[in-house]
């Protein structure tokens, strides 16, 4: 009777060890799909950043964004002569509190 209830018993361990290694073999190869789109994912992420880093480099290139101003505006390069040093600016007045426009600064954060 002994015997029995020891095989028995034994039994009841080796088929639960095998329930729990189907069901960790099944939890392994669900996270090795989740490995495997999550790679893919970050690698179409990386794919994304290069393009859109070869992308910022051309359209920050200076000899396009220059004829792109040029293109699109009548601004022109300013000349020597049209330079002053900083003394030469007039200096704003200085109100008092109680005289100074109010500040918007509230409704535009900067």
């Amino acid at each position: 009777m002994k015997r029995w209830m020891i095989r028995i018993g034994c039994l009841l361990l080796a088929v639960g060890a095998c329930i729990q290694m189907f069901a960790l073999k099944y939890r392994v190869i669900d996270l090795e799909d989740e490995l495997k789109a999550l790679h893919a994912q970050i690698m179409a992420d990386t794919r994304e950043v290069h393009m859109l880093e070869a992308e910022w480099a051309v359209k920050n290139n200076p000899d396009r964004l220059y004829q792109f101003v040029v293109g699109q505006s009548n601004l022109t390069p300013i000349d020597a002569d049209q330079m002053r040093p900083s003394e030469s600016l007039p200096l704003r007045p200085v109100l008092p509190p109680e005289n100074r426009p109010e500040s918007h600064e509230e409704e535009n954060p900067q």
